[in-house]
């Protein structure tokens, strides 16, 4: 990532979503060392006000789609990409569950891919 993109991350709000399958205190020092303080969501209904979401994960990706499922997070993350222009950052896990599939966990169904819509 180049600079801007850092700099509008702390000029924006940043949510970081917390569906307990993320190494969180890596994260934090890591948005500490670039000065971008943000806030842990465990509520889904709140991403409609942060501008910028990463999501993070360490382990399985069917596991983390669904715990972000039930926890009610793929449809407020599609609304806030698709309608709410947010910016969307995938760490490890979180980026897999991005996609269609992966290779260190098969995911045959499509549609656990968060930003597909259905």
């Amino acid at each position: 990532m180049d600079a801007q993109i850092f700099n509008n991350m702390k000029k924006q709000s940043t949510a970081v979503v917390d569906y307990k399958m993320g190494n969180i205190q890596s994260l934090i020092n890591a948005l500490k060392y670039i000065k971008v303080v943000p806030e842990f969501l465990s509520d889904p209904r709140k991403l409609k006000n942060y501008s910028h979401i990463i999501l993070p994960g360490v382990g399985s990706a069917a596991e983390a789609y669904k715990r972000l499922k039930e926890f009610g997070f793929v449809e407020y993350l599609q609304e806030s990409v698709y309608e709410r222009d947010s910016k969307l950052l995938g760490i490890c896990v979180g980026m897999q569950v991005l996609g269609h599939s992966t290779e260190e966990d098969i995911m045959v169904d499509v549609s656990m891919s968060i930003l597909l819509r259905i």
